[in-house]
């Protein structure tokens, strides 16, 4: 998800004038619509993206990283199990499984609003 906000308490507008990117994985819908709706209390703007991919890439993948393997694919299940009401409340869906990262966050960053593509790593 990307946030940014304003620090309304003061009325200065943007804290950074940056985008916030915060990398999660939340798999109940109750406990994002907690989170989004605290951000929002805040004067945050949440633009949520999905990255989201076929499950046969996405098994490849963390079993190629051996980062916490096991459980990532333990909870395969319950992706397939969110991934309807995920892709329907997602702002923005990119589909990887056949894109590279870089591919991936460019078509992020075209997507962002308000974005100045010229501070983007263009690697």
């Amino acid at each position: 998800m990307a946030i940014s906000g304003r620090d309304d308490r003061h009325g200065t507008g943007p804290v950074t004038g940056n985008h916030l990117i915060a990398v999660q994985t939340v798999l109940h819908q109750g406990y994002l619509a907690e989170i989004f709706t605290g951000l929002r209390a805040g004067g945050l703007t949440i633009f949520h993206v999905l990255l989201d991919g076929r499950e046969e890439a996405l098994r490849g993948r963390i079993e190629a990283s051996g980062e916490a393997g096991q459980w990532r694919l333990d909870h395969l299940a319950s992706y397939r199990a969110a991934r309807s009401w995920l892709r329907r409340d997602a702002d923005l869906v990119v589909d990887t499984t056949e894109i590279t990262p870089a591919q991936a966050a460019r078509r992020i960053a075209r997507s962002l609003p308000r974005l100045d593509l010229d501070t983007c790593d263009r690697t």
